[in-house]
């Protein structure tokens, strides 16, 4: 039986009511009425105030962050990344669908999302999309092996005769792009592969043959797959389609002999191919990036790529017609691995458009359009090259027009942009609206701008509009802001010097303006000028008092000051400062080596001697290393006609290529030259023997 319930409790007693204000009766006093009015004003201002508060936003997901950061910031890959893995797992096929179209548009040449969004399409039955997929991949990524293998092993399967042949047709396509790419082998397996599963073998012995006179990686692994295919299958399988059909051997004896001549015939290309592969082993086994990534490549891979390229454009200048195919195609190959260093681009257009072919402008033109559209468009350097070249052709509106967009919208406030375009101006005779330019931009010109601007536009008031006054005046209002610039006193120091022949008056008291005991001027940059002023003391002070008075204040100073104290004048004059060179100088050109060739004129020499300073005992005693370093390249040296010594003299040139530029002393961008090679070693010289 059930326990017993407890006696309900007994209702608690109502509370005594609340005593009420009767709001009938008439307050007692005023103060009373005063209060109840504030009271009831109190309640209908704390009712409105939290009417009035805005709704808490809603949290977003992870989902919809990642979309919040990749529209703001579409350069951001990894969070393209993230997302599209995340979509994946969730199989949202439309939001899955939208993100890789949209990354891809970002990223053309990333191979592995166009699989991916081709796969997608598949998986939901989407046939015709799919092959509309990897029409638009092999589009975006022309010269991608990979992508075309993909897109050529859809169908290869298939028994069906119009799928056979549509599939014949795009493996056709592809060997035209990307069948002489030196790691294509996967393509022309997969190509052998679809012909002899369909017993096609005078198609697949004609496909070994073109892989026999081609240049590959996998060259001699071809060769022994040819020898087996041709020895087992009927000499017929080996000849041509139209060869076969008049084929009639009297006895096996005769066929076999026409076998080995053939098989014969074949490793003749072998051998002759073979040769031409070996020749570009040595640029291809250095090849350790080849696909493309966001990543920045090492110093290593950027050498090696123009160094191909140097090595090509030897070939095209010997023989045009048989190498030029080949130098495009390492080019195309190049832009997948190097698509952010505008370097490359500026390269190949300049190429291109000084072939004298019919075509070469409207090519060249076509290079400048892709980077600037797509792979280099928030850099600066080819939209600069790109006004020059259009400029050059006659185009003035439309260089016009993309040096204002950089100005707006690549890199607003861009020192080089503005030089370039005041001097496009005066190119077209507009000096007044050069001016114009230059006085809007120092008005608006930040810290960083004001040296590398000022003496830009103090040079050009000077030397174009013959106004020495309004020069001056630039100077003096960019040195109440930028004291601690060394370039920019000598800068000024140098405009002194080409209008007044007053070192008293003019000169001497710049330089004792720079060096005051209240210096903002770094130690180095005070040595480096003061060394300056010493020498113009010696040149044009009236008296040896003045002379001694600077070597007093400066002990460590001599006239002799060693090569590596102190860069030539020049350097100062018409190149910016480090310091403002890397405001306006892409994150890329910053982590390129000088020896690789700066594209590029905003580039600046090293702001400082004594930073990074390379004693000339540790330069010389370093040359025969490097020389020993580089005898495993020698083979290629040779094979682009250069003699054992002029390998050696590449070798210590490329090592101290950055060496020389660091203190003002040019040298050619784009590898090895004999003749400014030897300039270089005369001035090398001949500052090692003032040093000693």
């Amino acid at each position: 039986p059930a326990p017993p319930r407890d006696p309900a409790p007994a209702p608690a007693p109502a509370p005594p009511p609340s005593p009420t204000k009767d709001t009938t009766t008439q307050p007692e006093t005023a103060e009373d009425s005063r209060d109840a009015v504030k009271t009831e004003n109190e309640e209908v201002t704390a009712v409105t105030v939290k009417a009035e508060e805005p709704p808490k936003p809603k949290e977003l997901s992870e989902e919809e962050k990642m979309w919040k950061e990749v529209q703001e910031n579409p350069e951001h890959f990894d969070t393209w990344v993230s997302l599209a893995s995340r979509l994946e797992q969730k199989d949202d096929y439309k939001a899955l669908s939208e993100c890789l179209r949209a990354l891809l548009k970002e990223y053309p040449f990333c191979y592995g999302y166009w699989t991916k969004l081709a796969e997608l399409e598949k998986r939901y039955g989407h046939a015709n999309l799919q092959l509309q997929v990897c029409e638009e991949g092999v589009a975006a990524a022309e010269h991608c092996h990979e992508m075309w293998t993909y897109y050529c092993s859809i169908d290869m399967d298939s028994e069906n005769d119009d799928l056979i042949a549509e599939t014949r047709r795009r493996f056709e396509r592809a060997a035209k792009v990307i069948g002489s790419d030196f790691q294509s082998h996967q393509f022309w397996n997969k190509y052998i592969e679809f012909e002899t599963s369909h017993d096609e073998n005078q198609r697949a012995a004609g496909i070994y043959l073109r892989i026999l006179r081609t240049p590959l990686a996998m060259l001699d692994e071809y060769y022994k797959k040819y020898e087996e295919f041709a020895s087992k299958r009927p000499v017929k399988d080996l000849l041509s389609e139209l060869a076969g059909r008049d084929f009639n051997p009297s006895s096996v004896e005769e066929s076999e002999k026409y076998r080995n001549e053939i098989m014969a015939e074949h490793k003749e290309v072998y051998l002759k191919t073979k040769l031409e592969k070996e020749t570009l082993d040595y640029f291809e086994n250095r090849i350790a990036r080849a696909y493309f990534h966001v990543k920045d490549l090492n110093e290593s891979d950027i050498s090696n790529w123009h160094s191909y390229l140097d090595f090509c454009e030897a070939r095209v200048r010997e023989d045009a017609k048989q190498f030029r195919p080949m130098t495009v195609k390492i080019y195309e190959r190049c832009l997948i691995a190097c698509a952010n260093y505008p370097e490359f681009w500026i390269r190949f257009a300049t190429f291109v458009e000084g072939q004298g072919l019919e075509t070469g402008v409207a090519d060249a033109r076509s290079i400048y359009n892709r980077a600037t559209s797509i792979f280099t468009k928030r850099q600066p350097e080819c939209f600069l090259e790109y006004a020059l070249f259009e400029e050059r052709h006659g185009n003035i509106e439309q260089a016009r027009g993309i040096y204002q967009h950089i100005l707006e919208n690549v890199s607003p406030g861009l020192v080089q942009g503005l030089v370039n375009l005041t001097n496009f101006e005066r190119r077209r005779g507009n000096v007044e609206e050069a001016c114009k330019i230059y006085d809007a931009a120092l008005e608006g010109a930040n810290f960083e701008e004001i040296p590398l601007l000022a003496v830009n536009a103090g040079k050009f008031y000077a030397k174009i509009k013959k106004d020495a006054n309004r020069a001056r005046e630039i100077y003096e209002e960019a040195l109440r802001h930028r004291t601690d610039c060394a370039d920019l006193w000598l800068a000024y120091v140098t405009f002194e010097d080409s209008v007044s022949s007053s070192y008293t008056d003019k000169i001497k008291p710049i330089f004792e303006r720079a060096l005051a005991e209240d210096s903002k001027l770094q130690a180095q940059d005070r040595e480096v000028l003061a060394s300056f002023y010493l020498e113009y003391a010696s040149d044009y002070a009236p008296s040896l008092e003045d002379v001694q008075s600077i070597q007093k204040r400066f002990p460590t100073i001599t006239p002799l000051l060693s090569f590596e104290k102190k860069r030539p004048l020049a350097s100062y004059v018409h190149s910016p400062t480090s310091s403002t060179a890397s405001t306006i100088a892409s994150s890329h050109q910053q982590q390129i080596k000088q020896e690789v060739g700066a594209v590029s004129s905003t580039e600046g020499l090293a702001s400082g001697a004594d930073q990074s300073q390379v004693s000339t005992e540790a330069a010389i005693a370093s040359t025969a290393q490097d020389v020993t370093a580089y005898s495993t390249g020698a083979a290629a040296s040779a094979a682009a006609g250069a003699t054992a010594q002029q390998s050696a003299a590449a070798a210590s040139y490329s090592s101290h290529a950055d060496y020389y530029q660091q203190y003002g002393y040019a040298y050619p961008g784009y590898g090895y030259d004999a003749s400014a090679w030897a300039a270089q070693q005369a001035q090398y010289a001949a500052a090692t023997q003032a040093q000693q």
